[in-house]
């Protein structure tokens, strides 16, 4: 079978050709290899590289089958390594001779980098490869170039075994380039035609969207698994450390592999399968048109990305990938070349690596270099985002585009790419990878990058050149334990250490391998990074080994010297070694460990590290550190030796982060200004401080500290400043004239200030600091200001711009302690703070906090733990004592450890979204809670002390609540109305038999509400006996309202008789009809107004026992809803409501009722069919008193069919009619209804005719809707004094209105139309000439709701 060599192989070596070009063969190189007599083998190197890169040029984007070409592109790469090697250790020896020959000086080497690599000059080198641009030929280049008249005048500055040693080496490399090279240009003759497109290998620079709020991301599907996940966790025992495995498709943490589940879990696996094709389509959309949304209705592009989608199997992690890719390019030509490229990928390999794989194969090349390399770390390692850009640094990976920007800038944006398509996510402050994505970083990177980490055997690559032993599996373990032997037997195989640029050890155990790291140390000769563990006794031993000239990041931790048994030694004074003041090249010392490091002289050597990662004390140990040119990060201590004073930061112009104490030992502005902060253009944060606290009064010290500060002028480009112990009485006049880039400014222990002003000549300000400023009185407040931290400043009196709307306008972060004089805060809110931890203000009235996911802790509603800024404590209480609103919502970090609310004065209160914490809202003496969590209320949640003038309280969705403290309810005096809502296992017969059992079963006694009217309870599981127990208690209730309360099966209303408490006796008594039977008490009787009976299916009374609702003899209003078995009579009734009663086959009575005004009924079959029946028995036996109470003022009706003849319909003294929802009515006699005055027809269409209009002598107000058969009929129903008569008029057709039957309606004053119930959707014409000649006679409101009606007027 043939090997394919693929354009992304071209493409990588082309990559690594042009980044050697660039770095090596410069003007500054040019002229020292002239020097030492070794420029004509350079010359020669170089044109050899250009040749190879005009010819990769050529054949780039092509797709070649052919095996001795991938061999020979196999050697390529090989030689230009070895080429990169030999030009870097040149270079080395360059930089070596420019400091230990004491040449070194700031302009010998004024490039950022410190060496040659990033110099633009045009070189002899570059003229020569630009004169064979257009010569693809590999034959050689004939005679040598003739050397320069005179030979080089310093060639002994290079020894001369070295010198020979570089010459053969580069010899060697052309040659074979040479001879390497025929096959290639061969082939090429013959495919260069054979050609497919590649994307674009520069990496898009588009701003990424920034916020300073964490983004919360949306969820698609899952929904099952959620919930199943859920039930687990919460049906487990919760005094055990429980571990739930999740097998299947990636997307949360999750393992594909089930005997990983079985090893790990300890609970049942949960199978997270691909998602759903309607929520995965969501995703996958989600991510190709981010940023793009406009476009998302493109139907070229929605069924391109469909086809792509349907082939990824529901795969989470495969709709980001693929998603982001076509994200880069939302259009057609981008998505049909990725289309085309996929189909023939499904035609090879559907599987999901496979698709992972064609997303990187879109990847500009050097970010492909830098995905690949992260194979390297442990799977779930939480990468430090600017200790990965280094490692990639390190290897070269990261060049920048423009001669401006740093490498540190370009590296930042090759991460921020990778992780907006895909391949990493940030969380939190650390980047991590998925599993899936590290195994496609393991396939990509398999020729050139290996693991070993003990656990599986992985073939090792010939020629490694990135390597990673990895141990963290035996951290845990003893020493003795540890597989010493088989990683030393695995190490001991590798053949190609020469080879190897990386070498990391992850893991404490790794000092156990001291042997081989010995070995790899010595034979590693090319190694770029070294990341190592070491001991104490060891690390000079290690370090020692090491060759110095490729060496670029160095990390390196101290550790304990562990004996056998697993006992370590403490760490005790140790030093960096001397050896590593020879690595010239180094651009990383990575040394924070916990041991305390000592300096070596000559670390200032090191001219091209930019970063050194070490304790403080390490930064201030450094002699002459301005020789660090490259330095990014300095703390520097000033002291008058002159390796020490502050001229030593003249030349560190590269400084991002400057830190500098001791400020006193600097004498002088002259002195100040030596350290030239104003030329740094780089810096963004500077803190400067003074170690004195002395308060000197004498005027020319004061004057002095002026002067430095003065003198410490930085550049303006500065964002973050901070002044410690400055005890000048002013504040420099750049602070409010130059710095104007300012965001941050932290001024702590400055004494002598009294006034901080001109803050708003800071236009982008948005962070102000002030702490234990003693003697500051005022404080301007610019308004676009977010945080404002005000603590320990006694005579603090005035902040201008508190007082009006400018502060709280964009103000989002505010902290005051410690500042009595200051009292004019009385209102916070803040909302969408992201990073605030602790927050106390006194004396507020209102507090509002908002979306504030860090916040732990609030003075007066939480504990008090240390806060971070170190203050005298104030008394809890006082800081509530005035609070009179307080909101909390979406704060889950913040754990409410004190009842709430906290004082009783607060009567605006709102708490949702905290973890653990029941959501409360208190508004004009109503409170609500609910909590999905809570088990059980008492005082630790509620302080019911201060809930006394709450008349309105609803308990609801509760799943979990059981029982409520007695005290809840005693306390209230003022509560009027009650509701209990969503709580199933509220006093549930069951939990109050486990509560009895526990002898904690609470006291219906003590729930005394001596003011509470109204009680309603919905859907709980309140049992009757637990009701029946605390109603005595309610001397005031008037409203009683149960509603699907189907534990409650039994109600008693009238106390029961001798006989039928006998009966009831002798009746099963187990505790199941206890607890079922609902008793209402004498007292209740009397008052009880109001009661309403819904969703009771299987309530009834009790068998045996009369009266019903006779007993009530205050009841008012009755209604009854879905409670088939439950209806009785009762004489003092006014109001009845029975509906969606579908069973309700029998009632009788209703004639009894002799106070009832109102009724309203919905029918069906059976109580149609049994009232016909009783009418029919009526009226055989000459019974006159019909079904209905006389008493009737006001009847509506639904669901009635057929007919309904007069006899039903006897009502003499009914005013208003409604007849309702009855599609089947046909006919209705009204003939005995002669004090109808209204009457209302709704949603009958088989209506065709109403008997006994002409009886009717008082109606005034007809309305007829939705009832089409009667409309058309409704002139012939009335006469014309019925007509005539006739005031309101509201119909749906307007048809009706004919001329003959407009001429009637003499005194009609309003009309209606409402086409919202009729069936016609065609346009409806109305002439109303008629109405012209009455406008001058009468007031005639005509009303339409009638979008399709049109009125004509005629004159």
């Amino acid at each position: 079978m043939g090997f394919v060599f693929t354009a992304a192989a071209e493409a990588a070596i082309g990559w690594v050709v042009q980044s050697i070009l660039g770095s090596f063969f410069t003007g500054q190189m040019q002229v020292w290899t002239h020097e030492v007599g070794l420029v004509q083998e350079v010359e020669e190197l170089e044109t050899e590289m250009r040749t190879i890169q005009m010819v990769l040029t050529a054949a780039e984007r092509s797709k070649i089958d052919n095996k001795p070409l991938s061999e020979s592109l196999d050697e390529l790469k090989e030689l230009i390594y070895d080429a990169e090697d030999v030009m870097d250790e040149l270079d080395y020896y360059r930089l070596q001779q420019q400091i230990e020959g004491k040449c070194y000086s700031a302009d010998a080497c004024s490039n950022p980098e410190g060496s040659c690599a990033s110099s633009s000059a045009p070189s002899y080198f570059h003229r020569i490869g630009k004169s064979v641009t257009h010569n693809i030929s590999w034959a050689v280049h004939g005679q040598k170039r003739k050397r320069e008249e005179e030979e080089p005048t310093h060639s002994s500055m290079l020894p001369l075994e070295i010198k020979h040693d570089i010459s053969k080496r580069i010899h060697g490399i052309v040659n074979r380039l040479r001879s390497r090279g025929k096959p290639v240009h061969r082939v090429l003759k013959l495919e260069v035609l054979r050609q497919t497109m590649m994307p674009n290998q520069s990496v898009p620079r588009k701003l990424r969207q920034t916020t300073s709020v964490p983004i919360e991301r949306k969820v698609y599907g899952r929904d099952l698994e959620r919930d199943n996940i859920i039930e687990l966790l919460t049906k487990g025992n919760s005094g055990d450390l429980g571990v739930l495995p999740l097998v299947g498709v990636g997307g949360v943490a999750t393992t594909r592999r089930t005997s990983v589940a079985r090893m790990i879990g300890t609970m049942n696996k949960v199978e997270v399968n691909g998602l759903d094709e309607t929520e995965f389509w969501l995703l996958f959309k989600a991510c190709a048109f981010l940023g793009n949304e406009n476009q998302e209705n493109d139907p070229t592009l929605q069924s391109i990305g469909k086809q792509i989608a349907e082939a990824l199997r529901g795969n989470p992690l495969a709709a980001r990938s693929v998603g982001a890719l076509l994200n880069r390019s939302v259009s057609f030509e981008h998505w049909r070349k990725v289309q085309y490229k996929w189909k023939s990928l499904l035609e090879q390999d559907d599987d999901i690596l496979a698709i992972l794989k064609f997303s990187y194969e879109f990847l500009p090349v050097q970010l492909q270099h830098c995905f690949s390399y992260c194979s390297l770390f442990p799977k779930d390692h939480k990468f430090n985002g600017d200790k990965l850009i280094s490692a990639w640094i390190s290897q070269n990976f990261v060049k920048c585009e423009c001669h401006t920007e740093r490498l540190e800038e370009t590296g930042k944006l090759y991460l921020d790419n990778l992780v907006d398509w895909g391949f990493f996510e940030e969380i939190n402050s650390h980047y991590v990878m998925h599993d899936l994505m590290h195994d496609l970083a393991e396939k990509v990177s398999s020729n050139e990058c290996a693991t070993i980490d003990g656990l599986g055997s992985r073939k090792m690559p010939p020629n490694v050149r990135h390597l990673s032993i990895i141990t963290t599996a035996y951290d845990k373990d003893k020493p003795c334990d540890f597989p010493t032997e088989k990683f030393e037997n695995t190490l001991q195989s590798i053949r190609s250490l020469q080879k190897l640029r990386t070498l990391m050890f992850f893991g404490n155990r790794c000092t156990v391998l001291c042997r081989s790291l010995h070995t790899l140390c010595k034979e590693s000769t090319s190694l770029r990074l070294l990341r190592i563990y070491v001991t104490a006794d060891d690390i000079n031993n290690v370090h020692n080994l090491l060759k110095p000239y490729h060496l670029r990041y160095l990390e390196f931790d101290v550790n304990p010297t562990f004996d056998t048994f697993g006992y370590g030694d403490i760490v005790i004074n140790t030093s960096i070694p001397q050896s590593l003041t020879q690595f010239y090249h180094l651009q990383v010392l990575d040394a924070s460990s916990q041991a305390n490091l000592a300096v070596p002289t000559g670390i200032n050597n090191l001219i091209n590290l930019r970063h050194l990662i070490a304790h403080e004390k390490v930064h201030s140990e450094i002699a002459a550190v301005g020789n660090l040119t490259s330095l990014q990060e300095l703390k520097f201590k000033v002291r008058d030796a002159n390796n020490f004073n502050i001229a030593q930061l003249q030349s560190m112009n590269e400084l991002i982060t400057l830190r500098i104490c001791q400020l006193e030992n600097v004498k002088t502005e002259e002195e100040a200004k030596s350290a030239s902060l104003i030329d740094k253009e780089h810096l963004k944060m500077l803190s400067l401080s003074w170690d004195d606290n002395s308060m000197s009064p004498e005027p020319t010290a004061e004057k002095t500290r002026d002067n430095v500060l003065e003198g410490l002028e930085p550049h303006q480009n500065l964002k973050h400043l901070q002044l410690t112990r400055y005890s000048g009485a002013t504040s420099p006049t750049w602070l409010a004239n130059k710095v104007t880039s300012l965001q941050t400014l932290h001024l702590e222990n400055c004494r002598g200030w009294q006034i901080v002003q001109s803050l708003e000549t800071l236009p982008v300000l948005r962070k102000l600091k002030l702490i234990n400023m003693w003697n500051l009185m005022e404080v301007s407040i610019p308004y676009y200001l977010e945080e404002l931290v005000l603590v320990n400043m006694p005579r603090l009196k005035k902040c201008v711009g508190t007082y009006g709307q400018d502060l709280t306008s964009g103000l989002r972060v505010l902290m005051v302690k410690d500042c009595p004089e200051m009292g004019a805060l009385k209102e916070l809110e803040l909302m969408d703070v992201p990073v605030v931890e602790e927050l106390s203000i006194p004396s507020l009235e209102k507090l509002v906090l908002i979306q504030m996911p860090s916040l732990q802790c609030c003075s007066g509603i939480t504990a008090s733990p240390p806060l971070q800024v170190s203050t005298s404590q104030v008394d809890q209480k006082e800081l509530v004592s005035s609070l009179r609103k307080l909101t909390i919502h979406d704060c889950p970090c913040l754990i409410v450890s004190l009842p709430m609310p906290p004082s009783p004065l607060i009567s605006d209160l709102s708490i949702k979204g905290l973890s653990t914490f029941p959501t409360m809202v208190t508004d004009q003496g109503t409170f609500t809670i609910e909590s999905c969590e809570l088990g059980e209320l008492d005082g630790r949640i509620l302080p019911f002390h201060n809930l006394k003038g709450i008349r309105l309280m609803y308990l609801k969705d509760f799943p979990n609540l059981s029982c409520i403290s007695s005290e809840v309810f005693s306390q209230l005096i003022a509560l009027e109305h009650l509701y209990i809502w969503g709580c199933p296992n509220l006093f549930h017969p069951q939990v109050v038999s486990e509560k009895v059992h526990e002898n904690s079963t609470p006291d219906r006694n003590d729930f005394v509400l001596p003011s509470l009217k109204s009680f309603s309870i919905w859907s709980c599981g309140i049992s009757g006996r637990w009701l029946t127990e605390m109603l005595p208690h309610l001397h005031s209730l008037e409203d009683l309202e149960l509603w699907d309360c189907r534990q409650i099966k039994l109600l008693l209303i009238s106390q029961p008789t001798e006989t039928e408490a006998n009966s009831l006796a002798s009746a099963e008594t187990t505790l199941a009809r206890d607890e079922q039977l609902l008793q209402v008490p004498c007292n209740v009787l009397r008052s009880l107004k109001h009661l309403h009976i819904s969703k009771c299916p299987d309530l009834e009374f009790p068998a045996g026992v009369s009266g019903g609702f006779g007993e009530c003899t205050s009841l008012v209003k009755l209604q009854i809803q879905d409670c088939p078995k439950l209806l009785r009579s009762n004489t003092s009734l006014k109001c009845l409501q029975i509906r969606e009663c579908p069973h309700l086959g029998f009632l009788d009575g209703l004639q009894h009722l002799s106070s009832l005004q109102i009724l309203d009924i919905g029918m069906n079959p059976d109580l149609s069919a049994a009232w016909d029946l009783k009418l029919q028995e009526q009226e055989q036996s000459g019974n006159q008193v019909g079904l209905l109470p006389l008493s009737l003022v006001e009847f509506e009706m639904s669901k009635l069919e057929g007919r309904v003849n007069s006899s039903f319909m006897r009502l003499p003294s009914i005013k208003k009619l409604g007849l309702w929802d009855s599609p089947e009515l046909v006919s209705v006699q009204l003939g005995y209804c002669t004090a109808l005055e209204e009457l209302e027809i709704r949603r009958c269409k088989s209506l065709a005719s109403v008997e006994g209009f002409q009886s009717m002598k008082n109606l005034r107000s007809l309305k007829v809707l939705g009832s089409p058969t009667l409309s058309r009929n409704l002139e012939q129903q009335g006469t014309s004094e019925f007509w005539s008569r006739l005031e309101i008029l509201e119909i749906s057709d307007p048809a009706v209105l004919s001329m003959p039957l407009c001429k009637q309606l003499t005194s009609l004053r309003d009309l209606q139309f409402n086409c919202l119930w009729s069936d016609n959707d065609e346009t409806m014409v109305l002439d109303v000439e008629f109405l012209v000649g009455y406008l001058h006679k009468m007031q005639l409101t005509i009303w339409s709701r009638c979008h399709l009606l049109q009125l004509i007027i005629r004159q």
